[in-house]
């Protein structure tokens, strides 16, 4: 999977110093912000530190909200699975790891785990029902990482009633770690037909308050300007803005997923650009 990102989360609560892979934000990036322009930070609620929700009700948020607490053990190392917050095509998981030694000891910087999820009954080859992403910050002195997870399924199939199962591991202690619980997120998700200049449906598109994938026909334009080519219009005509990056997968059909750094409602969507393309949501 080929990704490009447009705008980039900023990672700054979970950071200390400059560790892991967390890129720099540009001055434009969502941060949840106090009335006096520092971020916030919840420590009883470690993913709200990496969203600005403040165009999502509070009934949104909390139905999009599962706290986990899982926590397993193995190699000497130690894991919490805290929270999951998103969607059925998203869902952010918030995991704190602790190692036996320093992460600069143990090179964990330039290490990072392998991480899967898989659901129960996915008729899949490896039984994988989403595509996890990492980023993190840490202290190299510090023995503890929290790791920031993106699991994203374009099939929108992490749903209420989902089992699914986190796999860690960690190839600088031999650590391997799994973390098993029922979904029960909640948000609201759409399906919308996509249709060419001329009117023609070529494709669809899986719009959540996170994220938007969609899956289309070659349209013969180019990749770069479609993934930097998407526009969200509420019902007065006016561009809302996700604050989105984009990622492209290279298939027969055209395959493309936006992560929303800036969450939107869905009902206050009207209509999906994405390059010619264009689809309206009922």
């Amino acid at each position: 999977m080929k990704r490009i990102l447009f705008c980039l989360a900023l990672l700054a609560a979970f950071t200390l110093s400059a560790c892991g892979t967390q890129p720099t934000a540009p001055e434009d990036a969502a941060v949840p912000m106090e009335g006096d322009g520092t971020p916030q930070y919840e420590a009883s609620n470690p993913l709200a530190n990496h969203l600005d929700r403040s165009n999502l009700t509070d009934e949104t948020v909390s139905n999009a909200t599962q706290n986990l607490n899982l926590e397993a053990e193995d190699s000497g190392v130690s894991a919490k699975l805290q929270q999951a917050m998103g969607g059925p095509n998203l869902l952010y998981l918030s995991l704190e790891v602790t190692y036996p030694d320093t992460v600069e000891h143990l090179e964990l910087m330039d290490h990072a785990p392998v991480f899967t999820l898989n659901g129960v009954g996915q008729a899949t080859e490896d039984n994988s029902i989403a595509g996890i992403g990492s980023s993190w910050g840490c202290d190299p002195d510090s023995t503890t990482i929290t790791y920031l997870l993106t699991a994203e399924s374009p099939q929108a199939l992490l749903t209420p009633g989902q089992e699914v199962t986190l796999r860690m591991e960690e190839a600088a202690t031999g650590a391997d770690l799994s973390f098993s619980w029922t979904i029960t997120n909640q948000t609201p998700c759409q399906t919308i037909s996509l249709q060419d200049a001329a009117g023609n449906a070529v494709g669809s598109a899986v719009l959540s308050p996170f994220a938007l994938s969609a899956s289309f026909e070659p349209t013969g334009e180019d990749i770069l300007d479609l993934m930097g080519g998407l526009v969200l219009l509420d019902r007065n005509g006016n561009q809302l803005t996700p604050n989105e990056s984009a990622e492209n997968s290279s298939t027969d059909r055209q395959e493309l997923f936006f992560i929303f750094y800036s969450p939107v409602m869905v009902d206050q969507v009207s209509q999906v650009k994405i390059g010619t393309l264009s689809g309206t949501v009922s």
